[in-house]
């Protein structure tokens, strides 16, 4: 298979049964980066965090680890020849709409995608990714939705808090929020976390199920780094945002004004939308200086980040 073909959010499959998701457009030595998600076992498929996947592959499967010299770090990257099949979130859109779903989660998803179109959103640029799209949902999964299209994206933001105000879905309540708050793992207090999220209008109810929207460009040159890169270390920095443009992008990008850092790249859903131009803001994550001695701060080393945030101070 070629690399090329695949994209963030995409899934890849091994024989193993191991459900990867892509988490960079950019392959190196026959690789694609990915995070581990998924694993059959003789009880079932089981979902494992970002820590316990990089430990069960180090102990059991050591070729699923690569030392990467783009990234300076060791990381989980899946060999070309290791893949079985890819899942993509915008066949899982086309199977939705053309076949009677037979669940509720699915039926759910099928009106969304449905609702969205009826008001003049094209479906092409749509996508199911997560559980549903590899068929591990249940009752209790949320529905992870993806826009390949920016400007489509930010009119369903729109659409979703005006859908909102005319009762048709309903916001998150605290517990729902507060739910997803621990599922984040997020730096941040939970009332910080809070007044963040409620203003990027990404999130819905549709009834009892949470809806996430998020966009998933398809520039796989979008961002201007010269490969290996070297980490400095982590730094905290405060700056003022002075163009949001790329700010819901994969990864998200901040570009800030400070003396030493002109770039903020995040590669976890937590922070992206985080702060808007003239905002300041104080961040935390790795520096990293590229080939072309630019130097970045990166946030979202893993899913989780530990320790790394973005707030909004002024």
């Amino acid at each position: 298979m070629q690399a090329s073909k695949t994209r963030p959010k995409d899934y890849i499959v091994t024989a193993e049964g191991f459900y990867f998701a892509v988490v960079l457009d950019e392959s190196e030595d026959n690789r694609i980066f990915s995070s581990l998600r998924y694993i059959k076992t003789p009880a079932g498929v089981r979902k494992i965090n970002t820590r316990e996947a990089f430990d069960f592959l180090k102990n059991h499967y050591p070729l699923y680890l690569f030392f990467s010299k783009r990234l300076d770090m060791e990381t989980v990257a899946v060999p070309l020849s290791r893949i079985t099949h890819i899942h993509r979130p915008e066949q899982t859109v086309t199977t939705l709409i053309s076949h009677c779903p037979d669940d509720a989660l699915s039926r759910k998803a099928a009106y969304i995608i449905n609702y969205f179109s009826g008001k003049g959103f094209n479906p092409e640029v749509l996508g199911i990714t997560g559980s549903l799209m590899l068929g591990f949902h249940n009752a209790a999964s949320d529905i992870d939705m993806l826009v390949y299209d920016r400007d489509t994206f930010h009119a369903a933001r729109k659409l979703i808090q005006r859908a909102i105000e005319n009762h048709i879905f309903s916001a998150l309540d605290d517990d729902a929020w507060l739910e997803t708050y621990k599922r984040r793992g997020c730096a941040l207090s939970f009332e910080e976390y809070l007044s963040h999220e409620k203003r990027k209008n990404n999130k819905f109810m549709c009834e009892n199920t949470k809806v996430d929207i998020s966009y998933q460009s398809q520039d796989q040159n979008a961002y201007s780094i010269s490969p290996p890169v070297t980490k400095m270390g982590i730094l905290t920095i405060k700056a003022k945002i002075i163009d949001d443009r790329f700010i819901f992008d994969y990864p998200a990008r901040y570009a800030v004004d400070h003396e030493d850092i002109k770039q903020i790249l995040v590669y976890t859903a937590t922070y992206y939308g985080q702060g808007f131009k003239d905002e300041t803001i104080e961040a935390r994550g790795m520096i990293e200086c590229d080939a072309g001695n630019k130097k970045y701060m990166v946030i979202g080393t893993s899913r989780e980040a530990p320790g790394e945030f973005i707030r909004v101070i002024a």
